[in-house]
């Protein structure tokens, strides 16, 4: 064992809590350092802490903005249950409806139905409506997954503002078409294709209304949030903070190269200091009630 402070060989046996060599107290030396250790670790965790927060309120509740983008996100999900079609099936020992939308993908996917529509469209028995009708359904499932990227995109923007603002402009719009040709081939198989007994597709005019209608609100609300990108808010020290902790995690210094506090503003030393005065006071009157007792 050694000196933490001077670096002198202490004897295993040796059970004297001060160095013979430098006379300081090892245990609380020790503690000391640690203390300081950990209070300049504090104190470059919280502004990377503050950093972070301040791009949260940025992304998401920094004005009309994030929060109306924030409410028609979540809407951009619950109008995928809209329908954009729907398409009889009635053949021999077997007969039922199913809907263009995501209560129809759901029911193919639970009855086990997904695998056998493209053996049935390819089959030929419901005619070019049943060709028409699964093609409309493949068309919303990737507007669908435009929704889903859509989604993680919303949840990632306060890594970059602006980048994942334009991504999900572009999403969207991909969103918007894939959605129109889906509802144009419905409408094909509708007024187009002979009609089957097999198959008979039906529009949903309402249903693709109100998707398209709720995807162009989320597009605007994202353009409107590039034209007037919130300003994350972060003080000058704790910039200088996350570029010491940067420093510190790569290697290039530690924390007993700095000093304590790492940072502080003139602000900060006042409400340090007024701390640390009332901190004398109370123990001012501690021990004068006690000496009084």
């Amino acid at each position: 064992m050694v000196c933490p402070k001077c670096g002198a060989h202490i004897k295993r046996f040796d059970l004297s809590p001060n160095c013979k060599n430098c006379g300081v107290h090892i245990l609380y030396y020790s503690q000391e350092k640690e203390l300081a250790r950990d209070a300049k670790r504090t104190e470059l965790e919280f502004a990377k802490a503050r950093v972070f927060v301040s791009k949260l309120k940025a992304a998401f509740i920094a004005g009309i903005a994030p929060v109306s983008r924030m409410i028609l996100g979540v809407l951009s999900v619950a109008v995928l249950l809209c329908p954009l079609g729907k398409f009889y099936i009635g053949i021999p020992f077997f007969e039922t409806e199913l809907s263009i939308g995501a209560l129809g993908i759901y029911k193919l996917i639970s009855d086990g139905m997904i695998t056998l529509l493209p053996d049935f469209a390819a089959s030929g028995t419901g005619g070019s409506a049943a060709v028409l009708a699964a093609a409309a359904e493949i068309f919303f499932i990737l507007a669908a997954l435009c929704i889903l990227a859509l989604f993680f995109a919303w949840i990632l923007s306060f890594t970059d503002l602006k980048k994942t603002a334009k991504a999900q402009c572009v999403i969207i719009s991909l969103a918007i078409f894939f959605i129109l040709i889906s509802e144009i081939l419905v409408c094909v198989a509708f007024y187009a294709a002979p009609p089957v007994k097999a198959v008979t597709v039906y529009p949903v005019y309402w249903g693709t209304a109100v998707i398209i209608l709720e995807f162009s609100a989320f597009l605007a609300s994202n353009i409107l949030f590039l034209k007037h990108i919130p300003t994350v808010t972060v003080s000058e020290t704790d910039i200088k903070r996350i570029e010491i902790y940067k420093k510190i995690k790569a290697g290039e210094i530690t924390y007993d190269d700095l000093p304590l506090p790492v940072f502080e503003t003139p602000e900060e030393r006042e409400k340090r200091e007024n701390a640390l005065a009332g901190t004398s006071k109370k123990a001012k009157k501690t021990r004068k009630a006690v000496e009084k007792e």
